[in-house]
């Protein structure tokens, strides 16, 4: 990323990181940006898709 090292106080990813080419590599480059005593935030919803119909 074109930051400098310890940029941000907060950087946060939002349903992004499924296509993040490097995950490993690309979560030091952001750690690498991240002031000390600062976040880092990946949100990821997920969840089982249903297979069978509810009854009652």
């Amino acid at each position: 990323m074109p930051y400098a090292n310890d940029t941000f106080d907060l950087v946060a990813a939002v349903e992004t990181h499924f296509f993040w080419l490097d995950l490993a590599g690309d979560v030091r480059e952001v750690l690498r940006v991240v002031k000390p005593g600062g976040m880092f935030v990946v949100i990821a919803e997920v969840h089982k898709a249903r297979t069978q119909r509810c009854r009652g």
